[in-house]
């Protein structure tokens, strides 16, 4: 990850996710506390989307995965 946060991130790469990646990326970005302490199943549920989108959401944000993903929405708040 650059020195920019998460957030840039997603903004940048948003017109290049896919519908249901912008329902995990619009859900990130309003419950930016709640998304943080969520496991991938629970946001999900939340975003109704399957955990592989997540995981593939992560990956074209350039992290690793969903864990890593969670270590940056911590790093923001």
């Amino acid at each position: 990850m650059t020195a920019h946060n998460i957030f840039e991130t997603i903004s940048s790469q948003y017109f290049q996710l896919t519908n249901s990646e912008k329902k995990v990326a619009d859900y990130a970005v309003i419950h930016q506390q709640k998304t943080q302490f969520m496991s991938i199943s629970e946001l999900a549920e939340e975003c109704t989307v399957a955990d592989a989108t997540i995981s593939r959401f992560c990956r074209r944000l350039g992290l690793t995965g969903y864990n890593a993903f969670k270590l940056e929405l911590a790093k923001t708040s």
